[in-house]
């Protein structure tokens, strides 16, 4: 189901969208980033649920129902997720999976492909020096 705004939100860790907006936007959040964001229409979140505490399960099934959760694959503990289209996405870009290296990286991607004319980055960075980000920096 493609976003119907013009505009997406792409929210990361370290800060919340608090941004007056006066139009149809969406807000998409990666991992956690939901828990302190008003007003998300999405979440990512590729990493495995096992590492999560039961609060962050909890999170994502106390979302309202038109709030998607979108994972690599559905997950048996949050029964409205869905999986991530990946072959579309990546087909889109005429590129190999590998050059997709984070969350971050997919929303971006999947906001493209959906026709979205304005995006919006808040609140996501990495550590100049940090493992992650170097392994991510290409993407």
């Amino acid at each position: 189901m493609p976003c119907k705004s013009k505009k997406v939100v792409l929210v990361g860790m370290i800060e919340a969208y608090n941004e007056d907006d006066a139009g149809d936007i969406e807000i998409w959040c990666i991992n956690r980033a939901f828990m302190r964001q008003p007003g998300v229409t999405r979440v990512y979140f590729f990493d495995n649920i096992h590492q999560f505490e039961q609060d962050f399960i909890d999170g994502l099934n106390d979302l309202p129902e038109d709030v998607r959760v979108i994972c690599r694959e559905p997950w048996p503990e949050v029964p409205r997720s869905e999986a991530f289209p990946l072959n579309e996405v990546v087909s889109a870009f005429n590129t190999n999976i590998q050059y997709f290296q984070c969350t971050g990286a997919y929303m971006l991607a999947h906001a493209l492909t959906e026709g979205l004319e304005h995006i919006v980055l808040c609140g996501m960075y990495h550590l100049h020096d940090s493992i992650e980000y170097f392994q991510h920096k290409a993407c």
